[in-house]
């Protein structure tokens, strides 16, 4: 649930690019002669600081409540403290290009690519798991062979 509502924070971001196009507040950046590198820059920097401070209170949280419930331990929460980090900043990460590059669209773009990768990923994860076993049992089986020819 923490992670959901640490992504809940990220995604929030979104409003903020694409209100950034219809009130034309990059044109007024470009003529103050502001970089684009520097605004982008910017939006990076509140991402990075969204998601640290997403992860700090999602790691009090889980403190908290493995003090009063003694539910787990202290390394389960600065694990699943770290992957919440680590998750909500390469989505982040992902979602900033897309929203700049296709305004609202780019949202749902990523967010299908970003499932496409993983669909992916775990594909080729068993057909990988399944060519190991594949190779470790020819190894066992060539092994065996040799043993018995001697």
């Amino acid at each position: 649930m923490l992670v959901l509502l640490l992504l809940l924070m990220v995604n929030n971001i979104q409003s903020l690019f694409i209100k950034d196009s219809t009130n034309r507040w990059l044109s007024l950046l470009k003529s103050l002669k502001i970089s684009t590198f520097a605004v982008i820059g910017s939006r990076y920097i509140t991402l990075v600081v969204i998601c640290v401070c997403g992860t700090i209170l999602n790691f009090v949280y889980m403190l908290f409540s493995m003090f009063l419930f003694n539910t787990s331990t202290g390394i389960n929460v600065l694990v699943i403290s770290s992957i919440c980090l680590w998750v909500s900043l390469i989505y982040g990460l992902v979602i900033i290009p897309f929203l700049y590059a296709f305004k609202q669209n780019g949202l749902t773009l990523a967010i299908i690519i970003m499932f496409s990768c993983v669909a992916l990923l775990i594909k080729f994860s068993s057909a990988i798991t399944k060519l190991a076993y594949i190779i470790h049992s020819y190894k066992i089986s060539t092994i065996y062979h040799d043993f018995f020819i001697f």
